[in-house]
């Protein structure tokens, strides 16, 4: 499921059932090539609506997000890496 697209940022989520695996995810991030920077992690996190009267979503909520958004913005271009759920 595509979660959100915010200018240069896209985030996806895929159910804990998928058949998506370790290698399959490091495969796709190869092929983003030169021009992007990849971060994933794996887990079985919240999903759902969630938010306020003024702004309701439906979503993923993945802990430590902003931890996550800063290792992203820390990569070099072309490189992708597995984040780590402390």
């Amino acid at each position: 499921m595509i979660e959100s697209i915010m200018s240069s940022h896209v985030s996806a989520s895929f159910d804990h059932r998928s058949s998506t695996s370790l290698q399959q995810m490091k495969t796709l991030a190869t092929k983003f090539g030169p021009d992007v920077r990849s971060i994933y992690t794996y887990g079985e996190f919240l999903r759902g609506n969630f938010g306020s009267q003024g702004r309701f979503v439906y979503g993923t909520i993945i802990p430590n997000l902003g931890e996550m958004l800063e290792q992203l913005h820390q990569l070099e271009f072309g490189a992708a890496t597995e984040f780590m759920m402390t």
